[in-house]
């Protein structure tokens, strides 16, 4: 039960911070700009990532009840 809203946390954190790194470089003047859509991707691939993990994680726990 918790597992699955953890997995909607992560997801719903993932889309979050790709919002922000978007919304932020249009309003803020950065020299290299590349470095903070990188860091943003990676940030956000990476719990999307865990997200993905614990989703599975929880299927596969509940369907060897």
């Amino acid at each position: 039960m918790y597992v699955g809203k953890l997995s909607d946390y992560c997801f719903d954190v993932s889309k979050y911070i790709l919002t922000a790194v978007v919304i932020s470089s249009f309003f803020n003047e950065f020299e290299n700009k590349w470095i903070i859509y990188l860091l943003g991707l990676l940030a956000a691939l990476g719990i999307l990532i865990l997200a993905l993990f614990i989703s599975k994680k929880d299927d596969y726990d509940s369907s060897n009840k």
